[in-house]
C-alpha cells in the first residue's frame, strides 16, 4: 500500500475514532469546529472582500479564503492557493497545462474525423466587476480572417468570477459564430483542471464511485500495456503494487447528464476537496442521459459541455458558412473544501454534494454579470401532466411516473439526443406524471418526453416560445407508444440501456476493482467473453424458457477467430405460435441502446434467405469501447410477412453482419506486425509490433494517424494551395486473400453531385501484406476522367504519425540523424516563431538539450535519387519503423526534385507529388477534356528490431538494405501496375562534344540520363502527370534503364561539369518486353567561344559557393560541420552581417568563389525595416578586346524566388540593363534551407563593344525587395570570348585542357629503425632454409629452419613448436586439442548476460593458399549450415596461419562471416589460447614493472589454495614453492588496457627460451583504447584476446540481428620466440628483444603478405589527421589545444558509444601536445571521429559520416571540443581522466596480497580491497569536507556495500561538505557526477537532506571492475540540475548514496565531481560584490591547485593565461572593495610556479 493511501486510512480511522469520542462528550462539548454549519475549515473563513491583483503576466482573484492566479492576457488558470498549499494544481505543468478551456474544431472541406485541439487562449483582459462583494474578468479573443484555419472562427469570452466568502469560483464562457465567417464543426468542449498528483489521490464521482487512484506513472509504457485501444491501460508494474493488475481508463468513469452534478479528488494531507459542480445541464448537449467524461487519473477533473462520446460524428456540432450562432457555456463552480486536523476525509464528498445542492438552488445566478446569462426573471417556465395511453395495457391512459420530459431545439422526434447547438432543460414527471421546468431562456422549443416501460419517444406537436417571465401550463399531454397489436413475447426492459442483459464477470487478467459488484459492465473487455461463452455456436434465446437477464447476453458483437480476423454473429430467437393469422399484421420492434458500425439484418425461419429488413450501416457511439450501457437509442419496426410464420416452432435470425474487428476495422497479420485500418475509410489506425500496442500515435484521434492526403484547387487557382483533404473510402473490398497474401482497397468514386466538394477524382488506395514480411505496402491509384471537371493537383502524399513517446531519433541519411525535440517544443509556450511557421526556436523544450536550437521540417528534405528510406527508431524495445520508396518512376520533377522526408511529430511521410523547392510550375493542371490516370507507388513501410538497446542505431543499416532490387513488385493485383516483363528497356552510350575543351568526344561520365514524357528541352523539372525513369552513365557514360512502363517517351540528361540540358528529339515507344539500343547520344553543351573565366562548378547546386557560419541563436546542431551545412536557419541574414556596407565584389584571378562568393544573391533589410536589393560585382581584366566581337554571358541559376535578376556591363546605371531575366520562380528554397531550385540557364550576348582593354566589371543587381527571402542562387557563371579564327582551334582547345588537368605525383619512403638494440645479445638463430610445408594424414607442420609448428589436420589446432632444442614448447602433457587454438563463446538471440557455449573452434577442411620458398599461409576452416542451428554459432570460420622465411615466429589471423539469412546470435568473447610447459616456463611478463617468477596450476588446486570471493582469486595456503604462499592468484591481475597490451609473454630460463604474444594493431579489438583484457596468466597461458566482456558486462557482447551480415578480420598477431645464448645469462634482454620486435611489427603494419582479399594492404587505406582543440570559456577565452587527447575512428554511433562497439574496426591515436593528430592505414568505410580528451569532462564526436576510400588522405582541420559546462567550477574532487586511480587505495589485507603490487603504481590490482572500506569507515561513510579534505587522501576509491554482522549487506552513503557564502536561489547550479565504473548500483544525490525525494541513475553498470581489480570500467557522465532553492548560504552538504546491496561487489567508482555555480551568477559577476567573486576564485582555483594534478592547473601554463581566466571569471575588485589587491594577487601567486 502506498504511502499517500496508509495516511488516507489512518487518518479516516482516526476521524471514526474522534466522531465516537464527541457522541461519548456531546453533553459536554455540544459544538464542534465547525464553520457556517458544515464540518469544513478554511484557515476560516475571512470576511474580508475580494481583491483583484493585476500584474504584467498574471491575474490574481484573492478572497482571503484562496487565491486564484491566471496567466494574463491568456486566461489560464495556474494557481490555486487555498487552506496552506501553495498551488493545487500540478506546478510540475506548464503554465498552460493546468487549469483551462479548449475545443476540439475543424475547418471547411477537412473530411478527417479529427479535430484540432485549441487550448483558449485570451488575447485580452477586461476587468468587467470589481468591488469587495465580487470580481469578474474577462479574457477575450477575437476572430478575423487573417486567423483562418489557423484557430476556430469564434469570438470568446472567458469569464471567472469570485464572490466575498465563498470556498470557490466560478466560470463560464461565451461563444460567438458571426455570418459570414467560415463554417467549422466543433467536437468538444470543457474545462480541465489538473491537480497536484503527489496530493489528489482519493477520486469520487458518486456515493457508490469512490476510489484510491493511481498515478499517471503507472500509465506509462515501462509501467503499463496498453490494451485494444490507448485510453485502456492495464497496469502491470504500478509504483504502488495494490493496483498491479488493474485496468485504468478514463471512460470507467464516464457519467451521464443527469447524474454529474458534482465530481472531484480528495487530498488526505492536508485534508482538501477539489470539486467541479455543474449547477445545470441547460448548455450541455444531447440530454440527460448523455455520457461525459468526469475525473480521471492524472489527477484530472473536467467540466464537459459538449463531446462526441458515445454519439459519434452524429452529435457533431456543424455551424454552417452563413450561420450566427452564440452560446453560454457555464457557469461551472470550482469548490474548495477542507477539514480540522481530526476530520473524516470522506465528508469532504458529503459537503460537496451540500454544496451542490446549494448551487442548484440558487440556479440561476443573479450575479452573472454578461447580458447573455438571463437571470430568473427573465426566464419562463413550463408545466403540465403527461399520460400515457396504450390500450393493449390498458384501456385507460396511465400516469407516465419517473419520464423525462425536456424542451429542446425544435425538431424531430428524439432530435433532442443529437442537440449540441442550443440550449436544453429537463425534469422527471412525480407519481402523477405531472411536471414543471424551470429557468428556461428565452425561445423557441419543442417539448420531447420518453417514458421507462414504453419504446419510442414523445414530441409535442405545438413549438413553445418562451418569454422572458413566461409561465405556461400545457395542460395534459397524451404519449400513445408505437403499438399495432398486443405482445406475443418481448425481451428487455424498454428503458434505453442493455443493463438488464447478462453482464458477464470480467477476465480476471483486466479488472477494475470498484466495480466488482455494481455497474459491471464498466470493466473493461466483456465484449471479449461472448467468444468464451459461445466458442463455437452463437446465442439461442427460447421464448417461454430463456431469462434475458442469465441468457441475453449484453452486447451482440463480432467474434475473433484464430488467425485475428473477425466474423459477423447470428443471434436466433426461438419462439412458438399456436396460430397464424393469414389476414394480420406482425410488428417486431427492435429498439437498440447503442450501435457502433453495424448492421442488424433481420430474417424469419430462413437463416440463408434475403433478411425481410436491415438497418444498413448504423451508429458510430463507442459504447461497447468505452464500458458504457447505452449510446444513441434507436427504435426500428419491422414488417413481419405472414407468409414466413409457422403455427408451432419459428426463429428469428438477428445477424450483425459487420466483421471486421470488435470496434469496426480492417486487421492484416502476418504473425510479425498487425495493421488495422478504418472501415471503409481506409485510414491505418493502428500498427502493432515488438510488444508495442500501436506504433502509431495512440493520442491522436484514429483518423489522424497513417492516412493518405492530397491538396486540390479549382482550374484556374494559382498558387501551390487549396483543399486539403485527408480522402478516405466509401467502399472497402478485398482484392486478395489467400496464405500468401492480402491486397485491400479502399475507394472513394466521384459524381457530379460532389463537385465543389471532392477532387474530380475516382481514388483507389491499396493495403498489401505478405506472409513473412516484416512491414506491408500501400499504393493508390488516381483517375479523371475527360468529362469531369478539371482541376489543379499541388501535392499528395502518405503521412504515419508515430508515438512521440516512443520514436525520438530520426534517421534521413548516415549523416543525417538525430535525436529530435517533442512536438510539444513547438508550441507556443516552449517555442518561438521565426519567419515563416515551419521554423521555430526552441526556447523552452521538454527535454533542455535542444534549448536554442530551430527546428524545421525542411532542414530534412530530400532529392528524389536520395530519397529511398528514412525512418525512426524506438529505443525501448528497439524498433524501426522506416518508409521505403523503391522507385521514384511516380515521383514528380526528376532525380533532383526535392522533398520532405521526415520530421518532429514523429511524422515520416512519402510524397508522391508536391511544388516544394520549384513553386507553382510543378502543379499538376489537368485541362477540360483530359483525362489521367496515374498509380503512386507502391512504398514500403518496412518495420525492424532488436534484441539490444544498444544496437538500435543498426536498425537503419539493416533497413538500407531493403526492397530497392525488388522492383518491380510482382504481387500488386492491379491491372495499371506492370510487372516486370510488361516493362521495356532503353541504353545507349551518352558522350559530351565541347570543341572548345577536345576535339574527342568526351565520355558523359555520371551524367543522369532519363526518360520522361515527351517535352522541351528541361521539361522533365516540372513533368507531374506521367512517370520518369532515371540513371546514371558509368565512367564510359553507358546508361541502360530498366523496367520502363509502356508509353512514349523523350531521352533527357544533363552532365555535371558541363552547362545546359540534353534532349533528344526522337520520340521512344516503349513496349512490353522491348530492349531498344539508341547507340552513341552525343550532347552539345551551349558554347560559343573559349572560357575568359568561369565562377563555381556547373553541378545544378550552389554548394560549391560560401556557406556562413549560422547566426549561433539559430542553429541546428546537426548541421554543424555538416557537408549540408546549408540547412542551416537564417543564412540569408548573414549576408548583410558580412555585407554591411557595400555589395559582394568578386575578382577574377585574386577572388575564390569558396570564400568569397555568398551561397545566395539575397535582398537587404535596412534600417526601417524595408528591403532592398542587392548588385554583385564581378571585377575581372581583358588585355585585348575584340570590338566587333560576340561575347557569352552564360549564367546558371540553381534556383530563384520571385526575383529578377539584371545584368549591366561596365555601367550599373544603365537603364534599362544589358539583360534581364524578368521576373522569376516560387521556388523557395532560400527559406527552406534548399542549395538548389529549378536549374535555369541564361545566354547573355555581351558585343565586344560594351567591354574595354584592361579593367572590367559585370553588374548583377537582383531587382525585387520586398521581403528577405527573395533571391537568387547561382550554380555557374562562365564568360566566352568570340569564337577563335579557324585554325587556332587545336591550340585553345589543347591550352584549355593543360588548365583543366592536373597530375598529382607523392612518393612515401619509409626506412625501418633498428631492429634490435640486444643482438649482440640474442642467440642467432638465424636460417636460409625456404619455409617447408609438410602435410601428414593427420596433421600439418610448417618449417622455416628456426622453428617448426604442428598443426592437427583439418581441426587447425597447433599441437606442437619446436625452436631453440625445445621439442615442444606448448604442455604435451595436455591433449593435442588443448595446447594452441581459437576458441569463443556464443548463445542464441534474446539470450542476456555474458555468457553462454563455449568451444575450440575446429576446421573442416584444410586448404594451402600460398607455398612458396618465401612464405607459406594455410586455412582451416568450418562452413556452418541450418543442420548445425543450435549445436555451433551460425558462422563461416577460416582460420589462417602464415610463416615467412627467417622469421622467428609465425602469424594467426581469423575471418569471422555471418551470412543474413542465418539465425541471429550473440558472440561474447573469442580469443587465441597458447598453453606453455609449466616445467619451462616460469616467469611471466605483461609490462616493465609487470613481471614476475608465477606460481604452478597445481597450487589453485584445493588441496593447494583456497578459493576467495570469486573463483579466480584463490589464496595460495600450500603452493609446491613456499615462496607463493599466502599469497592470492588471480588472472584479473594481469588484465590490461588494448593501448598497452601489444606485447606479453613468458620466459623459460634453461634454455633462455620466450614466447611473446605481439598484436601490432588494435583495429580489429573491441572498445577502444582503454578496453581492458586478460593477458596472460597462471598455467602458463598466454592469451590473445580480441572480443571480451570483461571490464564492460553485456554491453559489450556482439548480438547479431536478425537478417544481419557480417564479417570481420580478427588479427593478424604474431608468435615471436626468442633465445640467448649459452654463455648469456639476462633473460630480461628477451623482454627488451620482444619489445623491439613489437615495434617491428607496429612500424610492418598493415601487413603485406596475407593473402586473404579480407585484409587490405596499406594502398587500399586511408587516413585521417587534423587538429583536435578544446573551448571551455569558463577557462579561456581561446581555444586549448588537445593535448594528449585519445582520437579515434569507430563505427557510426552516439556519443561514446566506441566503448562498447563490436561488430566493426576501430583506429586510435594520441594528439600531440598542439592537438594535432594523424590517423593511418584505416580500412575503407563509414566512420565517425570520436576523441575524449584527460582534464576534461564527457566525449566528443563529430557528427559528420566520414568515408575512407583507399588511398583517401582527409584533413579535418580544426576540430572543436565544447566539454559539457554551465558555470564557474565552484569546487572539484578528482580528475577527469577516467579512472579513479587518483582516489585514496588503502594497503591491503596482509592476508590476501600480490607481492608483485606491494608498493606499485597499480596498488589497486591487489585482492579484496573492496573489504578494506568497512575496516576504515566502521560506523560512519564517508564524510568529504571541500577545502579541508585532500581526495587522494580521503575520498576511498570505490563506492561499495558495507557488511552487516548477519552477513547481508547494506549501501552507504557518502557526504560532501561544503559552504558557499552566497546563494542565487533562483538559479541553477549543476553537479557534474563522472564514473569510472558502475556494478549493479543505483548512485542517488539528494541535497542538504538525506530523506528528499532523490536524483537517481537508476541501476546501471554489470562492469564488474571492482571485483577485477580494475580501476576503471565503462565511463559514464550525469550532469544533474541543482535549483538554487535548494542551497543554503554557509553549510551545505550532498548525500551519495549507493542503495543496492545484495552482495560486497556492487558499487562505483568515480572519476570526477564538479558543481558549477549558477549561470546567472555568473552573468552577474559584474555587479556582484567583490567579496563574492574572490569567494568564486577561492572555491574555483585555490583550493583546487593546491593538487598540483588538478585538471585546472595543468591547463594554466604561464601567468598571462592565467589572467586571462581569472579576468573571464573572475572581474576585478574595484578600489575600496571588499577586498584588496593584495589579496588578489596573493591568491594568484598560488597559482605561479
Amino acid at each position: 500500500m502506498g504511502s499517500g493511501k496508509i495516511l488516507f486510512t489512518l487518518l479516516t480511522l482516526f476521524s471514526q475514532f474522534m466522531a465516537a469520542l464527541s457522541n461519548l462528550q456531546q453533553n459536554e462539548n455540544p459544538s464542534l469546529d465547525f464553520h457556517g454549519g458544515e464540518k469544513r475549515m478554511g484557515s476560516s473563513l475571512l470576511s474580508e472582500g475580494v481583491q483583484l491583483h493585476i500584474e504584467k503576466d498574471y491575474v490574481v482573484l484573492d478572497n482571503g479564503i484562496l487565491q486564484v492566479t491566471l496567466s494574463n492576457p491568456g486566461g489560464h488558470v495556474t494557481g490555486i492557493q487555498y487552506n496552506g498549499l501553495e498551488n493545487l494544481l500540478e506546478a510540475d505543468n506548464g503554465e498552460s497545462n493546468r487549469g483551462y478551456w479548449d475545443v476540439v474544431w475543424s475547418g471547411e472541406g477537412v473530411t478527417r474525423k479529427k479535430g484540432r485541439l485549441d487550448r483558449l487562449e485570451g488575447t485580452n483582459l477586461t476587468v468587467v466587476v470589481e468591488s469587495e462583494e465580487k470580481v469578474e474578468i474577462s479574457f477575450t479573443r477575437m476572430w478575423n480572417s487573417s486567423l483562418q484555419a489557423k484557430v476556430v472562427p469564434l469570438n470568446f469570452d472567458k469569464r471567472y468570477v469570485m464572490l466575498r466568502g465563498s470556498s470557490g469560483f466560478y466560470t463560464y464562457a461565451i461563444y460567438e459564430h458571426l455570418k459570414g465567417w467560415p463554417p467549422f464543426d466543433l467536437d468538444n468542449t470543457r474545462i480541465v483542471f489538473k491537480l497536484a498528483k503527489q496530493k489528489f489521490r482519493y477520486m469520487a464521482i458518486a456515493d457508490n464511485r469512490q476510489r484510491y487512484m493511481p498515478l499517471p506513472e503507472d500509465r506509462s509504457p515501462e509501467r503499463g500495456k496498453t490494451l485494444a485501444y490507448p485510453e485502456a491501460v492495464l497496469l502491470v508494474n504500478p509504483i504502488e503494487p495494490e493496483f498491479k493488475g488493474e485496468v485504468d481508463d478514463k471512460y470507467l468513469y464516464s457519467c451521464e447528464s443527469k447524474d454529474i452534478g458534482v465530481h472531484g479528488w480528495i487530498s488526505a494531507d492536508p485534508r482538501v476537496g477539489f470539486w467541479q459542480i455543474t449547477p445545470s445541464n441547460e448548455f450541455r448537449t444531447g440530454g440527460p442521459l448523455k455520457q461525459f467524461l468526469t475525473s480521471h487519473v492524472g489527477p484530472t477533473t473536467l467540466t464537459v459541455m459538449h463531446s462526441t462520446h458515445y454519439a459519434g460524428a452524429n452529435i457533431t456540432m456543424k455551424i454552417g458558412p452563413n450561420e450566427p450562432w452564440k452560446k453560454v457555456y457555464g457557469p461551472a463552480f470550482a469548490y474548495l473544501n477542507s477539514l480540522s486536523d481530526g476530520g473524516d476525509p470522506l465528508s469532504l464528498w458529503e459537503d460537496a454534494k451540500k454544496q451542490m445542492v446549494n448551487e442548484v438552488h440558487m440556479w440561476p445566478y443573479e450575479f452573472i454579470a454578461s447580458e447573455d446569462f438571463p437571470p430568473a426573471k427573465q426566464r419562463g417556465s413550463v408545466g403540465g401532466r403527461l399520460l400515457v395511453l396504450d390500450r393493449y395495457v390498458s384501456n385507460a391512459t396511465i400516469s407516465a411516473e419517473g419520464a423525462y420530459v425536456g424542451l429542446a431545439a425544435p425538431g424531430e422526434v428524439g432530435s433532442w439526443q443529437l442537440e449540441s447547438k442550443g440550449y436544453q432543460f429537463w425534469t422527471k414527471t412525480d407519481e402523477g406524471g405531472n411536471f414543471t421546468i424551470n429557468g428556461i431562456r428565452p425561445g423557441d422549443y419543442n417539448l420531447f418526453a420518453w417514458v421507462p416501460g414504453f419504446i419510442g419517444e414523445y414530441r409535442f406537436i405545438s413549438s413553445i416560445r418562451i418569454n422572458s417571465g413566461s409561465n405556461i401550463d400545457i395542460g395534459d399531454l397524451v404519449y400513445e407508444p408505437p403499438r399495432i397489436g398486443s405482445t406475443l413475447w418481448e425481451i428487455g426492459f424498454p428503458d434505453r440501456s442493455a443493463a438488464e442483459f447478462y453482464i458477464p464477470d470480467a477476465n480476471p487478467e483486466y479488472i477494475n476493482k470498484l466495480y466488482f459488484k455494481h455497474e459491471r459492465y464498466r470493466q473493461y473487455g466483456l465484449w471479449e467473453r461472448y467468444a468464451e461463452l459461445y466458442p463455437s455456436e452463437d446465442l439461442v434465446f427460447t421464448v417461454g424458457k430463456s431469462d434475458y437477464s442469465k441468457d441475453w447476453f449484453f452486447a451482440q458483437v463480432t467474434r475473433k477467430k484464430d488467425n485475428s480476423t473477425y466474423e459477423g454473429t447470428t443471434w436466433q430467437i426461438k419462439f412458438l405460435l399456436d396460430e397464424v393469422n393469414e389476414g394480420a399484421a406482425y410488428k417486431l420492434r427492435l429498439a437498440l441502446a447503442t450501435a457502433n458500425v453495424a448492421e442488424l439484418e433481420v430474417r424469419v425461419n430462413e437463416p440463408n434467405a434475403n433478411p425481410v429488413f436491415s438497418t444498413g450501416e448504423i451508429g458510430k457511439d463507442n459504447t461497447i469501447a468505452r464500458h458504457g450501457i447505452h449510446g444513441l437509442y434507436r427504435l426500428f419496426n419491422v414488417d413481419i410477412p405472414v407468409a414466413q410464420l409457422l403455427i408451432g416452432n419459428n426463429t428469428l435470425f438477428l445477424t450483425q453482419t459487420a466483421r471486421i474487428s470488435p470496434f469496426q476495422g480492417v486487421v492484416m497479420d502476418n504473425g510479425i506486425l498487425q495493421v488495422t485500418l478504418s472501415n471503409p475509410g481506409g485510414i491505418v489506425t493502428g500498427i502493432q509490433f515488438n510488444g508495442m500496442d500501436n506504433l502509431l500515435e495512440v493520442l491522436d484521434e484514429e483518423s489522424n494517424r497513417g492516412f493518405w492526403d492530397l491538396v486540390w484547387s479549382e482550374a484556374g487557382s494559382t498558387g501551390t494551395t487549396g483543399t486539403f483533404d485527408v480522402f478516405e473510402g466509401t467502399t472497402f473490398r478485398v482484392i486478395e486473400e489467400n496464405e500468401e497474401q492480402v491486397e485491400i482497397s479502399f475507394t472513394r468514386t466521384w459524381d457530379p453531385s460532389l463537385e465543389g466538394k471532392f477532387v474530380s477524382l475516382n481514388l483507389d488506395k491499396r493495403f498489401i501484406m505478405l506472409r513473412n514480411s516484416s512491414g506491408f505496402y500501400s499504393y493508390a491509384i488516381f483517375e479523371h476522367l475527360a468529362d469531369w471537371p478539371p482541376f489543379n493537383l499541388p501535392q499528395t502524399r502518405i503521412v504515419f504519425k508515430l508515438r512521440k513517446d516512443r520514436f525520438h531519433y530520426m534517421v534521413v541519411a548516415d549523416n543525417r540523424q538525430r535525436f529530435m525535440p517533442l512536438p510539444d517544443d513547438r508550441l507556443p509556450e516552449r517555442g518561438e516563431p521565426l519567419d515563416f511557421p515551419e521554423a521555430v526556436l526552441l526556447v523552452d523544450p521538454v527535454e533542455p538539450e535542444f534549448k536554442g536550437e530551430v527546428d524545421d521540417k525542411y532542414q530534412y528534405s530530400c532529392e528524389n535519387k536520395d530519397l529511398h528510406v528514412h525512418g525512426w527508431i524506438c529505443f525501448d524495445p528497439p524498433t524501426g519503423f522506416w518508409q521505403i520508396t523503391p522507385s521514384s518512376e511516380f515521383r514528380s520533377g526528376g532525380p533532383l526534385k526535392q522533398n520532405l522526408t521526415s520530421h518532429v511529430g514523429p511524422y515520416t511521410l512519402a510524397m508522391f507529388l508536391s511544388a516544394h523547392y520549384a513553386g507553382e510550375d510543378l502543379v499538376l493542371k489537368l485541362n477540360p477534356g483530359e483525362p489521367w490516370k496515374k498509380v503512386f507507388g507502391p512504398v514500403f513501410m518496412y518495420l525492424n528490431s532488436d534484441m539490444d538497446k544498444d544496437n538500435a542505431l543498426s536498425l537503419w543499416d539493416d533497413a538500407k538494405e531493403q526492397e530497392v532490387h525488388c522492383w518491380p513488385y510482382n504481387f500488386p493485383a492491379s491491372e495499371d501496375f506492370p510487372c516486370s516483363d510488361q516493362r521495356g528497356r532503353v541504353s545507349g552510350r551518352l558522350q559530351v562534344h565541347d570543341r572548345y575543351i577536345s576535339h574527342e568526344r568526351i565520355a558523359a561520365n555520371n551524367a543522369y540520363v532519363g526518360l520522361a514524357p515527351p517535352g522541351d528541352v528541361g521539361s522533365w523539372q516540372r513533368e507531374c502527370k506521367g512517370y520518369q525513369f532515371w540513371t546514371k552513365t558509368d565512367g564510359d557514360g553507358s546508361f541502360c534503364i530498366g523496367d520502363i512502363r509502356t508509353g512514349d517517351y523523350n531521352i533527357y540528361a544533363w552532365v555535371p561539369g558541363f552547362v545546359g540540358d540534353y534532349r533528344n528529339d526522337t520520340v521512344i515507344t516503349v513496349t512490353a518486353g522491348c530492349e531498344i539500343n539508341v547507340g552513341d547520344l552525343v550532347y552539345k553543351p551551349p558554347r560559343d567561344g573559349p572560357t575568359v573565366w568561369e565562377i563555381g562548378i556547373p553541378d545544378r547546386s550552389a554548394a560549391e559557393f560560401y556557406i556562413p557560419d549560422p547566426n549561433p541563436k539559430y542553429i541546428n546542431k546537426l548541421f554543424i560541420n555538416h557537408p549540408d551545412r546549408f540547412r542551416q536557419y537564417g543564412l540569408w541574414e548573414r549576408y548583410a552581417d558580412l555585407y554591411p556596407d557595400g555589395d559582394l565584389v568578386y575578382k577574377i584571378g585574386l577572388s575564390d568563389y569558396k570564400k568569397d562568393w555568398f551561397f545566395a544573391q539575397v535582398n537587404r533589410k535596412k534600417d526601417d525595416g524595408t528591403f532592398e536589393g542587392t548588385t554583385w560585382q564581378i571585377k575581372f581584366e581583358l588585355d585585348d578586346v575584340d570590338q566587333s566581337g560576340a561575347f557569352k554571358l552564360r549564367m546558371a541559376l540553381a534556383t530563384a524566388n520571385v526575383a529578377e535578376l539584371q545584368v549591366r556591363i561596365n555601367d550599373p546605371n544603365i537603364d534599362p540593363p544589358h539583360f534581364s531575366t524578368g521576373e522569376i520562380g516560387h521556388d523557395n528554397t532560400i527559406t527552406r534551407h534548399g542549395i538548389h531550385g529549378l536549374y535555369r540557364l541564361y545566354n547573355v550576348d555581351v558585343p565586344g563593344r560594351t567591354l574595354v582593354e584592361g579593367d572590367n566589371t559585370v553588374f548583377l543587381t537582383q531587382a525585387i525587395s520586398t521581403s528577405p527571402l527573395q533571391g537568387i542562387m547561382y550554380d555557374y557563371i562562365r564568360l566566352e570570348g568570340p569564337p577563335p579564327p579557324p585554325d587556332s582551334h587545336e591550340l585553345k582547345a589543347n591550352g584549355s585542357l593543360i588548365s583543366h588537368t592536373t597530375a598529382i605525383l607523392g612518393i612515401m619512403i619509409e626506412e625501418l629503425q633498428d631492429q634490435n638494440r640486444y643482438t649482440s645479445k640474442r642467440l642467432h638463430i638465424m636460417s636460409n632454409q625456404a619455409v617447408q610445408l609438410h602435410i601428414q594424414e593427420r596433421h600439418v607442420v610448417m618449417d622455416n629452419g628456426i622453428l617448426q609448428v604442428t598443426l592437427s589436420k583439418p581441426e587447425g589446432i597447433v599441437t606442437g613448436i619446436q625452436y631453440n632444442g625445445i621439442s615442444n614448447l606448448l604442455e604435451d602433457l595436455n591433449d593435442e586439442s588443448n595446447r594452441g587454438y581459437w576458441d569463443l563463446v556464443w548463445s542464441k538471440e534474446g539470450s542476456t548476460g555474458t555468457t553462454g557455449t563455449s568451444y575450440v573452434i575446429k576446421g573442416e577442411s584444410f586448404r594451402v593458399v600460398v607455398e612458396n620458398e618465401e612464405q607459406v599461409e594455410i586455412s582451416f576452416t568450418r562452413m556452418w549450415d541450418p543442420s548445425l542451428e543450435g549445436k555451433l554459432a551460425p558462422l563461416n570460420i577460416d582460420k589462417r596461419f602464415i610463416m615467412l622465411r627467417n622469421s622467428s615466429g609465425f602469424y594467426s589471423y581469423a575471418i569471422y562471416e555471418h551470412f543474413k539469412e542465418w539465425p541471429a546470435f550473440n558472440l561474447p568473447q573469442t580469443r587465441i589460447v597458447f598453453k606453455l610447459r609449466k616445467d619451462k616456463f616460469r616467469y611471466m611478463v605483461v609490462a616493465d614493472n609487470r613481471q614476475r617468477p608465477m606460481p604452478l596450476p597445481e597450487d589453485r588446486l584445493p588441496e593447494r589454495g583456497t578459493p576467495l570471493a570469486t573463483p579466480e582469486a584463490v589464496l595460495l595456503v600450500n603452493p609446491v614453492e613456499v615462496e607463493f604462499k599466502g599469497e592470492v592468484d588471480d588472472k584479473y591481475q594481469y588484465s590490461c588496457e588494448n593501448k598497452d597490451l601489444q606485447v606479453h609473454g613468458w620466459i623459460c630460463c634453461d634454455p633462455s627460451v620466450g614466447f611473446w604474444q605481439i598484436t601490432p594493431s588494435n583495429e580489429f579489438r573491441s572498445g577502444g583504447p582503454l578496453k581492458q583484457n586478460l593477458s596472460s596468466h597462471v598455467g602458463p597461458i598466454n592469451l590473445a584476446m580480441f572480443l571480451s566482456a570483461h571490464y564492460s558486462g553485456e554491453d559489450m557482447v556482439l548480438k547479431l540481428k536478425p537478417s544481419e551480415p557480417w564479417k570481420k578480420v580478427f588479427g593478424p598477431v604474431f608468435i615471436y620466440l626468442n633465445a640467448l645464448s649459452d654463455d648469456e645469462n639476462e633473460p630480461q634482454w628477451l623482454w627488451e628483444d620482444a619489445k623491439e620486435q613489437m615495434l617491428v611489427e607496429v612500424q610492418s603494419w598493415p601487413y603485406s603478405f596475407p593473402a586473404s582479399e579480407d585484409f587490405p594492404s596499406s594502398e587500399q587505406r586511408g587516413c585521417v589527421n587534423g587538429r583536435l582543440q578544446v573551448q571551455d570559456r569558463f577557462i579561456s577565452d581561446y581555444c586549448i589545444p588537445g593535448n594528449d587527447a585519445y582520437v579515434g575512428l569507430a563505427p557510426p554511433g552516439d556519443v561514446g558509444s566506441w566503448q562498447i562497439e563490436s561488430k566493426g574496426y576501430q583506429f586510435w591515436t594520441k594528439a600531440d601536445p598542439e592537438g594535432y593528430f594523424s590517423i593511418n592505414n584505416i580500412r575503407t568505410g563509414d566512420y565517425n571521429l570520436y576523441a575524449w580528451i584527460p582534464g576534461y569532462i564527457g566525449d566528443y564526436r563529430n557528427d559528420e559520416v566520414i568515408t575512407i576510400t583507399p588511398g583517401c588522405d582527409l584533413d579535418l582541420g580544426d576540430v572543436i571540443y565544447k566539454p559539457p559546462r554551465d558555470g564557474p567550477t565552484l569546487w572539484e574532487i578528482g580528475i577527469p581522466n577516467r579512472s579513479a586511480a587518483e582516489f585514496y587505495i588503502p594497503d591491503p589485507d596482509p592476508n590476501y596480497i600480490n607481492k608483485l603490487y606491494v608498493d606499485h603504481p597499480d596498488r589497486f590490482r591487489q585482492y579484496g580491497l573492496w573489504e578494506r572500506y568497512a575496516d576504515l569507515y566502521p560506523d560512519e561513510d564517508l564524510v568529504y569536507t571541500v577545502g579541508t579534505s585532500d581526495y587522494a587522501k580521503d575520498w576511498f576509491f570505490a563506492q561499495v556495500t558495507r557488511k552487516k554482522d548477519d552477513n547481508s549487506y547494506q549501501g552507504t552513503t557518502w557526504q560532501i561538505k561544503f559552504k558557499l557564502d552566497s546563494v542565487q536561489n533562483s538559479g541553477s547550479y549543476k553537479l557534474r557526477l563522472a564514473l569510472a565504473t558502475a556494478n549493479v548500483a543505483e548512485l542517488q544525490v539528494r541535497i542538504n537532506s538525506p530523506e528528499t525525494n532523490p536524483w537517481s541513475t537508476g541501476v546501471i553498470g554489470h562492469d564488474n571492475t571492482i571485483a577485477r581489480h580494475g580501476i576503471h570500467g565503462l565511463y559514464r557522465l550525469y550532469n544533474i540540475e541543482v535549483p538554487g532553492s535548494e542551497l543554503l548560504e554557509e553549510d551545505n552538504t550532498i548525500f551519495l548514496t549507493q542503495t543496492m546491496a545484495t552482495g560486497p561487489l556492487q558499487g562505483i567508482m568515480y572519476d570526477y565531481i564538479r558543481l558549477e555555480a549558477s549561470t546567472c551568477i555568473f552573468s552577474t559577476f559584474s555587479s556582484a560584490p567583490a567579496s563574492f567573486s574572490f569567494l568564486a576564485l577561492k572555491l574555483s582555483l585555490n583550493e583546487t591547485v593546491k593538487d598540483k594534478h588538478s585538471f585546472f592547473a595543468r591547463d594554466i601554463t604561464d601567468n598571462s593565461s592565467f589572467l586571462l581566466v581569472f579576468w573571464v571569471v573572475f572581474p576585478v575588485v574595484p578600489a575600496g572593495g571588499g577586498v584588496g589587491g593584495d589579496d588578489l594577487v596573493s591568491s594568484m601567486n598560488l597559482l605561479l610556479p
